[in-house]
């Protein structure tokens, strides 16, 4: 009997793990539908408006009536900036793709359900994807109903970001303007709704503005503008310490916060520069950025 219970347990033992990641694998099957989704709704909506990209920041501000009675923010409902608005100048007019679904992010108190269930259903996305469970991964924060978030250069907030110009050249307003779309990130599984979009220092100093995630067995899931998504492995175990710190932390407070060993360590330094290089290109030269000796870099095109 004892030879038995042994004999079992040691099956188990080796099973269980297989068994892990076997539903791991199928898990991550569905984050990359839920993507894929997600950008085909975004190149439907600029196949309906003439290739102009949706915004990409986003923003509260309307009134969402019955479904949201909580009043400790500025109204949930996706709502277009104003012409001069200070904190959104380069959107005018342009209704984001989401309205104010993260509350007070950086301590984790999020709106209440029928509040962020209104900020998607007023975004410019909902007319062409009405399914909440697409906009929100089931590993995310929890308590955020939407756990994507765009990049930054995708017609993003794009603002402060840095003042180089060639950076600021390369925030899309048309699809037509997108050179490679297999190569360029349109969504990030962050976990959360970022406030405004996800950002990416262009140099000095050079590493995370809005931090790594980690997403699916220490990797994440991204979408590009061809419509194809892909699930990543990050290389260094110093990205994947950031991103659970970002996760167990408050996020405001890991926006400076870069792993020790990014420019001297080959798969620290690849693990942002894959993000990087799909939003900049292969501009590390004109960024005054040199990798470590003997890196062979890594690019967003696999």
């Amino acid at each position: 009997m004892l030879v038995v219970i042994a004999i079992i347990a040691l099956l188990m033992a080796i099973l269980l793990p297989a068994l892990s990641r076997a539903r791991e694998a199928g898990k991550r099957v569905v984050f990359l539908s839920d993507l894929r989704q997600l950008t085909i709704a975004w190149i439907t909506y600029t196949e309906a408006n003439n290739d102009k990209i949706v915004n990409a920041a986003a923003r509260g501000g309307a009134d969402c009536g019955p479904d949201c009675t909580d009043t400790s923010y500025q109204g949930y409902g996706a709502q277009a900036p104003p012409q001069n608005d200070w904190d959104y100048p380069n959107h005018a007019n342009e209704l984001p793709w989401v309205g104010n679904g993260w509350g007070d992010w950086c301590t984790g108190q999020y709106p209440p359900e029928g509040c962020q269930r209104c900020a998607m259903a007023t975004g410019a996305l909902w007319k062409f994807l009405k399914d909440p469970q697409i906009y929100h991964c089931p590993t995310g924060i929890k308590g955020q109903m939407v756990s994507y978030t765009i990049m930054d250069n995708m017609n993003g907030l794009g603002i402060n970001r840095t003042n180089n110009p060639l950076a600021r050249s390369l925030t899309y307003k048309n699809r037509n303007q997108i050179k490679r779309p297999v190569k360029k990130i349109v969504f990030i599984d962050e976990g959360r709704l970022t406030p405004d979009s996800f950002a990416i220092r262009y140099n000095g100093p050079w590493g995370w503005w809005d931090g790594p995630f980690v997403r699916h067995g220490n990797g994440t899931t991204v979408s590009f503008a061809d419509g194809h998504a892909s699930w990543w492995l990050w290389k260094s175990k110093s990205t994947v310490d950031l991103g659970k710190a970002k996760e167990t932390g408050n996020p405001c407070n890991m926006m400076t916060t870069q792993p020790p060993n990014i420019l001297t360590d080959c798969g620290t330094f690849n693990d942002f520069y894959k993000i990087w290089e799909s939003f900049y290109g292969n501009q590390l030269s004109a960024a005054g950025v040199t990798p470590p000796a003997g890196c062979q870099l890594e690019t967003a095109e696999y």
